[in-house]
């Protein structure tokens, strides 16, 4: 396997994905202390993996996971034609050959796809690519870029040169402090992993519909009830209508106006 790699052997397929969860304790928690999600949900949210491949060059937070457990990532150009797993709505989740999560990045988008004013370009992504020796210290993902002063005559902002190196995440959760494993039937436990991943994908700006989203954590199905209901929704007072003084017809206010003449 390449050096970083979440995985412990290759992967093809979601099962054999799964299957590597379930009979390997150090990867299952890699996953688990990188999402802050629990193990179970872990599982839950990759058997709704699917393989594709990619039909435009992106750029992510590719996470790797470096000796002693140390998860960070570093800033790479995943190439057109790359192996992931994405998740149902099409968001790009791990890279297939390594099984390292793969994260938007918060601030670049496109922006740094080609290097502008002698800025170096990101760097593409490869699985056979040596782990760096030193850990960078942690930083906040936002301040990957900041934004710089124009050069002399310059019309736009420019995007500094990002940190291209390991970026150590500072939000890895220990084991101990991992969420329980939710007691929810499997459909919404499915439904409630998938948001969760979803969540970290996209920095927490992406809410799809799930029970996270609805304030709903535990719910039951199939007439089934639930002590933990939702509050009720206060009822939006109606204003009162606003009164409109008669206005004179045209005519009217005419012959007004020739009696006021003597």
């Amino acid at each position: 396997m390449p050096q970083g790699a979440f995985l412990l052997q290759p992967v093809t397929t979601v099962q054999s994905l799964t299957k590597q969860l379930d009979h390997n304790r150090t990867v299952r928690y890699r996953y688990a202390r990188t999402f802050n999600m629990s193990p179970t949900s872990v599982r839950a949210a990759f058997a709704q993996l699917k393989p594709h491949r990619l039909t435009e060059d992106h750029i992510y937070e590719v996470h790797y996971v470096h000796p002693g457990e140390k998860v960070g990532y570093k800033l790479r150009r995943v190439r057109k034609g790359t192996w992931i797993f994405m998740m149902p709505d099409g968001t790009p989740a791990l890279a297939r050959v390594c099984g390292n999560p793969l994260r938007k990045s918060a601030l670049l988008g496109t922006v740094m796809n080609r290097p502008r004013f002698g800025q170096p370009s990101v760097p593409v992504f490869t699985p056979t690519e040596h782990l760096l020796p030193a850990v960078t210290p942690a930083a906040p993902t936002l301040s990957a870029v900041q934004i710089v002063a124009p050069p002399s005559g310059g019309l736009a902002p420019l995007l500094a040169p990002p940190n291209l190196g390991f970026i150590e995440s500072p939000d890895i959760v220990a084991v101990e402090n991992l969420p329980p494993a939710p007691h929810l039937p499997q459909p919404l436990l499915y439904r409630e992993a998938n948001t969760q991943l979803a969540q970290w994908l996209h920095h927490g700006t992406h809410f799809p519909f799930g029970l996270a989203a609805l304030g709903l954590p535990l719910l039951g199905i199939g007439g089934g009830s639930s002590s933990h209901s939702a509050p009720p929704i206060p009822p939006v007072p109606i204003p009162p209508p606003i009164p409109i003084p008669a206005v004179p017809e045209g005519n009217a206010f005419l012959m007004l106006l020739a009696g006021s003449i003597p």
